[in-house]
C-alpha cells in the first residue's frame, strides 16, 4: 500500500479529517455547503478542506458545478489511517472501516472459480496472520476491529482488512448496526484453513 505523504490540512486534527473522509465515502459529490451542514464547519473550514481533499486526490472539480466528484479510494482511505490512526481507540470503529461502495466485495465464501480469477486474499494478508487472526476469535462470542488489534498487536487498517476477509469468507458475520459481529467458524473451517494452508 502507498504510504499516505499529505500533511492534515491547518487547523484539523487527525479525527476530524478522518470524520470527513468516513463522510465522503458515502457519497458520489461533495460541496462546502454540504461540509458545512454536515460537519458543522466553517465556510472557511470547509472550502480549506475541500481544496486539502482536492490537493489529495480524493476528490475532483466537476468543471461549471459547485459539487466536487468523490475519487476517495479505500487504498487512499486505508493509507491516511496508516499514517494518522496506527491505533484506533476502537469508538465507531466499524462504521469507519464500512466503505464498501469504494470497493465492493461479495460477503459470501469465494468459490474456487472466483479464486482462479484473482488472488487469493490468504497469500496477500499472510497465512500466519490470517491464522492467528482465527485463534483470536475461536471461543469468542463476538468479534471485532478494536479485538483484533488488542490480541494481535496490529494497526487499524491491518486488522480491518483481517475482519473484512473473516467476513467475506463467512468465518463472521456481517456488521449490522450496533450489534457486534457474531462469530460463525467453525471447527470444521478452521481445520479446512489449516490444511488447505500448512497442510496438517
Amino acid at each position: 500500500m502507498e504510504e499516505f505523504r499529505y500533511e492534515l490540512p491547518r487547523g484539523f486534527s487527525s479525527r476530524r479529517v478522518k470524520q470527513a473522509l468516513e463522510l465522503l465515502a458515502t457519497l458520489e459529490g461533495v460541496s462546502a455547503e454540504l461540509l458545512n451542514a454536515s460537519m458543522r464547519l466553517e465556510r472557511g473550514e470547509a472550502e480549506a478542506l475541500i481544496e486539502w481533499m482536492e490537493k489529495c486526490g480524493f476528490v475532483t472539480h466537476n468543471e461549471g458545478k459547485r459539487q466536487y466528484r468523490v475519487t476517495l479510494t479505500k487504498e487512499a482511505y486505508l493509507a491516511f489511517c496508516d499514517r494518522y490512526y496506527p491505533f484506533a481507540d476502537g469508538e465507531d470503529e466499524e462504521p469507519a472501516f464500512r466503505l464498501l461502495h469504494l470497493a465492493p466485495r461479495p460477503c459470501s465464501p469465494s468459490s474456487p472459480a472466483e479464486e482462479a480469477q484473482g488472488e487469493d486474499p490468504v497469500l496477500e494478508l499472510g497465512a500466519e496472520s490470517c491464522r492467528q487472526a482465527l485463534d483470536c476469535v475461536r471461543g469468542e462470542g463476538a468479534v471485532s476491529i478494536s479485538l483484533l488489534q488488542r490480541k494481535m498487536s496490529v494497526g487499524y487498517p491491518r486488522a480491518g482488512r483481517l475482519v473484512e476477509w473473516m467476513e467475506r469468507e463467512g468465518y463472521i458475520s456481517p456488521f449490522d448496526g450496533a450489534r457486534p459481529r457474531r462469530v460463525l467458524l467453525t471447527q470444521e473451517q478452521y481445520d479446512s484453513f489449516i490444511k488447505k494452508y500448512f497442510g496438517n
